[in-house]
Parts: structure tokens; sequence; C-alpha cells
């Protein structure tokens, strides 16, 4: 008897819960409709302005909607269960939050040519509260960089033809823009995640980079010294090693089919910025 009061208090619960949830995502809907790109932007900045795990809990069960909006801003406001205004949680009941994408002009022509190393000119990149946002559906990854950053997409080729993709981030200049004009010369030191595709991954971490990492990259793993952390809630490693004149910092970390090999040329120039980089990740598992 006691055992079934437990099992219908408990199926009664579950119930009250998934009823919650249905609610707000069955009800909420944008009141005007915005382009795809306003949308994505939209998301990225809901993303970053709830950011602390408790808050990132609750707007997994929540739904916003868009108010008003115009070319380049947006107000939104978000509801969790049962359509309780997500504002509660900061203490305002009304809370609607202003969003100014502020998409930026292509400074360049489209059919810039790709850079040695870096790839193509990343042009769509909206600024969310002093920083840009990075979106990709191909890799189900997101992230946010500095706003006086540019960013690059390309595809190269590594050991035994092993196939990858780079994304890098680097601080915009007078000398980056030179060379990407045109003129010869180094583009300097950058961030870069390169994503391989490992739809056979199995094991752990350690056991992959042990495996690969060390012939792809050319560094003796045995002999390094790393420390297991988490990215997006993925399990990484983090290590540091010389490159060149700089200290080189290196995360590595899984999710889906992909290794994310995440990069700061110089360690220590790029901390903040790389540290900022890495906790704002969100991925698409």
């Amino acid at each position: 008897m006691k055992i079934s009061r437990i099992k219908i208090i408990l199926l009664s619960i579950v119930a009250v819960f998934v009823v919650g949830i249905v609610i707000p995502k069955f009800t909420v809907y944008d009141l005007v409709h915005v382009d795809a790109k306003l949308n994505a932007c939209v998301e990225d900045a809901i993303n970053l302005h709830y950011d602390n795990p408790f808050e990132r809990l609750v707007l997994y069960f929540s739904k916003s909607r868009i108010t008003s909006a115009d070319i380049n801003s947006a107000t939104i406001e978000s509801f969790t269960l049962f359509r309780i205004p997500f504002g509660v949680l900061r203490g305002q009941l009304a809370l609607r939050m202003l969003v100014n994408c502020n998409f930026p002009e292509p400074s360049l022509a489209p059919d810039t040519p790709p850079l040695s190393g870096l790839g193509q000119y990343y042009q769509e990149a909206p600024v969310v509260g002093g920083t840009k946002a990075y979106r990709s559906d191909k890799f189900g990854i997101s992230f946010v960089y500095p706003e006086n950053y540019l960013l690059f997409e390309g595809q190269g080729e590594g050991a035994e033809g092993i196939e990858y993709y780079g994304v890098s981030v680097i601080p915009d200049s007078p000398h980056l823009r030179e060379v990407m004009s045109g003129t010869d010369g180094e583009t300097g030191t950058h961030i870069t995640l390169i994503f391989y595709r490992e739809p056979k991954y199995v094991g752990s971490l350690e056991e992959w980079v042990r495996a690969k990492m060390k012939w792809r990259s050319g560094l003796d793993f045995p002999e390094t010294t790393y420390t297991k952390t988490m990215v997006a809630g993925a399990p990484a490693l983090r290590y540091l090693d010389v490159s060149g004149l700089y200290q080189r910092d290196t995360v590595l970390f899984a999710y889906g089919e992909w290794i994310v090999e995440a990069t700061a040329d110089d360690a220590s120039y790029f901390k903040t910025d790389f540290d900022k980089i890495l906790s704002s990740i969100r991925l698409k598992l």
C-alpha cells in the first residue's frame, strides 16, 4: 500500500511538472515576425543574458517571445514553468530585455580571398553587449568573442590527409586589414578552434588524445602535463606547450562526432579573451 502511494505521489509530481513545461511551450508566441538573422541574434542574447547555472537550467524549460522589433533590435520577454515570467528569478516580474544586434556593414568585398592559415573572413557577426556572436549549425556550436576581433572560417588537411575545419578569431588592426587587402605579411597570433570529425570516436578523451593527437599535432602527449576540465558540460583536457616564441594554451574537448582543439597561440596575451570564449561556448549535443 505504501509503495502504491509513493508511486501515485511521484507520478503526480511528474504530471504537474510536464504540464508546467507544456504551458509556456504551446502558449508563448512571437508577437512580431523577424528574419532568421535577427532571430539568431535574439537567441544568442538570451543565452548570454541568463548565464548563471540555475538560470540556464530554468531556461531549458522556458520559452521566449519577441514583442517588438526593428531592423537591428528586438524586445523580448521570457516565461518559464506554468508561464511564470522569467524576471521573477531576478526580482522583476515584468522583465523585458532589449537586444541591440547592430549588424555591421561588410568592410571588405564578399570575394575577399582567404588568408593562409585562417580561412575566409566571416562577415555576419552581430554585436550583442560589446561582443560578437558566432553560431554554426554545421558544428553544433555557438560562442561569443570580443567586439574588436575578426573571425575567419576555413578547411584544412592534416597528417595522412585528415580533413579538419578551423574557426579563428584575431584582434582587428590596420596591419591585419592590409594583409586582408592583399598586402604580403603575417597575420600574427590568434585563437583557433579546430574541428575534427570523429563519427567512430569511442573510449575516453584521454585515450583519443594519446592515440590520435600526437601525430596530428606533432606533440608528444605522454610527456605533456594536462589537466582535466569541462567545456559547456563536455569533458576536456587543457595543457601548455611552447610554439615558436610563445607559450601556447590548448584545450581539447569532445561532443557528438566532433573533437575540438581550441588554441590560443600566445597563452599570456590571450588568456582573458580565451577564457571568456571557452566559458561562452554552447553545444548542441
